[in-house]
């Protein structure tokens, strides 16, 4: 609130879409990012998707790997065509918070059907990490990585870390993707 109001509502309609790219518009972000990330871990994740929504419209390049997070929580509150809508915004994001959590919506949405095995075989050859964090025969560490590469442990462990409830939550998903 208080970064709204410093900012004022002209600025927010002038600059909505690209806040990222404006230095000033930077501590607002990351209070924004720290606020959803706060009601994540609190369970409230109505109010955890309207900030991480919040911050997708006023910097839809998500310099902040906002929908990375999001994907989940919409999978995990059943607002599946969200969860769908979000992922067609974002296509081409190859990462494995994308790969996987595809995936796992279309686990969810169809079982184990061929377009399901073909996206698990997919995800799987981009990161094989993954599956072996998400059932825990490798532990996730208590301090996590500060950065990842493409396909690597360090993408796995901040995926699980962040996903692993929701597949926890989905019957059968984590032996199915470990098939």
């Amino acid at each position: 609130a208080c970064g709204e109001q410093a900012l004022g509502e002209s600025f927010f309609l002038k600059n909505t879409g690209h806040f990222w790219l404006i230095h000033e518009t930077r501590p607002y972000m990351e209070v924004l990012c720290e606020l959803a990330d706060a009601y994540l871990r609190n369970n409230q994740f109505a109010r955890a998707i309207e900030c991480y929504e919040k911050g997708l419209v006023l910097n839809p390049n998500d310099n902040q790997g906002l929908r990375h997070i999001l994907i989940g929580v919409y999978i995990r509150t059943h607002e599946l065509e969200k969860a769908d809508a979000l992922l067609n915004t974002y296509e081409e994001d190859l990462s494995a918070f994308m790969r996987f959590s595809k995936l796992l919506l279309r686990y969810i949405q169809e079982g184990d059907s061929p377009a399901a095995r073909a996206l698990k075989a997919d995800a799987k050859a981009y990161n094989k990490h993954v599956p072996t964090y998400l059932s825990g025969k490798h532990k996730i560490p208590v301090n996590l990585p500060e950065y990842f590469g493409i396909g690597d442990k360090h993408e796995a462990i901040i995926y699980a870390h962040i996903h692993r409830d929701v597949w926890r939550n989905t019957m059968g998903a984590i032996g199915w993707l470990n098939k």
